[in-house]
């Protein structure tokens, strides 16, 4: 298992700072970097593409329509370790104000994209996913059901 105790990946401090600083290193160096730097744990990558799988396949059926591309880039960034001004410190500054952006919008759950990725999140634990969304609330009963069932079957 790579990374550090607690299964969240690399730390978001052993990546170099770009942010604010000029050098003569540009955004491929950055982000090569950033990558570098970065192993995320099969926990946190499994739970990140379930999440952006399961938003690119509910999309088309949600009762309010959502930018697809903004739901699958915050199912990615959320399972980022470290702060949100961290992320942003140890990307380019173009990269890390767009993370930073995504990652702010979901703590403030403020659009239907990030309440959409908060949704999905609390279906995968079982739960029941905020909101009213009549087809993630049935998606969620479906589920809840298959899980109910192996339970007591298996």
């Amino acid at each position: 298992m790579r990374g550090r105790a607690g299964g969240r990946g690399a730390s978001v401090r052993a990546m170099p700072r770009h942010h604010g600083q000029r050098s003569d290193t540009g955004p491929a160096e950055a982000l090569g970097g950033f990558l570098a730097a970065l192993r995320p744990t099969g926990a946190a990558s499994d739970r990140a593409w379930r999440i952006a799988l399961a938003a690119m396949l509910a999309a088309r059926h949600l009762e309010r329509p959502v930018d697809l591309n903004r739901v699958l880039e915050m199912a990615l960034v959320r399972t980022l370790p470290g702060s949100p001004a961290a992320i942003r410190d140890a990307l380019d500054p173009d990269n890390g104000l767009h993370v930073h952006a995504l990652l702010l919008e979901l703590q403030t759950a403020g659009t239907s994209e990030a309440r959409v990725v908060h949704a999905l999140d609390a279906i995968m634990d079982g739960r029941e996913p905020p909101g009213r969304d009549r087809f993630l609330r049935r998606l969620a009963a479906v589920l809840h059901a298959g899980d109910r069932g192996r339970a007591c079957t298996g």
